[in-house]
């Protein structure tokens, strides 16, 4: 939601005027979960959005909010599987280190 043009610069979501570092305000909030197509969606949709003044955020958060972009969800099968080899080597490990025990009584 955050409005940063192509050339990186920093504006208000409200007034387009370009923001003063350490002058800005940041809102932040998630809304209930969105029904589409018939499915409710768990996920929080959040929204976010800089303003120049307090002011300029006041009169923003007063006017309806803008509508749910597009959701964008991760296959689970691109879940990274790193853990797999580590916890074979776990098992062998405690295999080994038992046989040892085992083989010393």
């Amino acid at each position: 939601m955050t409005s940063e043009p192509s050339t990186n610069r920093a504006v208000c979501d409200f007034c387009g005027a370009d923001l003063v570092a350490g002058s800005a305000y940041f809102v932040e909030f998630g809304r209930p979960p969105v029904v589409l197509s018939g499915e409710q969606d768990d996920l929080l949709d959040y929204l976010d959005a800089w303003f120049c003044s307090q002011e300029h955020a006041a009169a923003w958060l007063s006017s309806p909010l803008p509508e749910p972009g597009p959701r964008v969800h991760a296959r689970v099968g691109n879940a990274p599987r790193h853990w797999v080899p580590m916890a074979l080597l776990g098992v062998v490990v405690l295999a080994l280190v038992g046989a040892v025990i085992l083989a010393a009584m």
